[in-house]
């Protein structure tokens, strides 16, 4: 059996940030722009 879990780079692939990025947004990170949260969060 196939596994289907997505993974930390599917995220950060199909919204077009770094890992480094992604961490920012897991984190609260006020670094990270409104538009990119919203993006990565829309991804997860």
């Amino acid at each position: 059996m196939t596994s289907s879990a997505i993974t930390l780079d599917d995220v950060t692939r199909l919204a077009g940030v770094s890992h480094q990025t992604f961490s920012h947004v897991l984190n609260h990170s006020p670094q990270v722009s409104t538009r990119t949260r919203a993006k990565v969060e829309a991804t997860m």
